[in-house]
């Protein structure tokens, strides 16, 4: 039996807490990420795009987009449950976001975001590139500006 994912633009605080919720169990114990790091004020901010990845009712991946400009995004807490990973959902959940800001704008958008280092490859076959950027650590994981532009 396959399993069926649904992807969905976050619309209500049940929905934002189950983010938080995949975030905490991903970063906060899987990673060490202290916890007063994870969640910040950009979160609550009406421009905040968050993307939530459910089977079956059950959450199981984020990703948070965060309007940096006009038409200049970051995306950022990119998180899927441990026993989820390998099955597609980080790339359904860049798709989506890709989708949403396709259709805030018809021009071009820039987007980026900071790559784990492990991640790279996978934000690679996405489109991303490494920018100038030096690598930096960020809650003492190492990490790469990457960037990509939507038509």
């Amino acid at each position: 039996m396959t399993s069926a994912f649904e992807v969905r633009k976050v619309n209500s605080t049940a929905d934002l807490l189950s983010c938080f919720s995949i975030r905490y169990d991903v970063f906060v114990q899987e990673q060490e990420v202290p916890f007063v790091l994870e969640v910040d004020n950009r979160d609550f901010l009406p421009s905040t795009v968050h993307i939530l990845v459910l089977e079956s009712e059950k959450p199981v991946g984020t990703l948070r987009v965060i309007q940096d400009s006009a038409t200049s995004y970051h995306l950022g807490r990119i998180a899927v449950v441990k026993d989820f990973r390998g099955r597609g959902l980080g790339r359904l959940l860049v798709e989506q976001a890709h989708a949403e800001l396709q259709k805030r704008h018809e021009g071009v958008v820039e987007i980026t975001l900071d790559a784990q280092e492990y991640a790279i490859a996978f934000y690679e076959r996405l489109g991303y590139s490494l920018t100038e950027r030096e690598r930096f650590l960020d809650a003492g994981i190492w990490h790469r500006e990457m960037s990509r532009t939507l038509p």
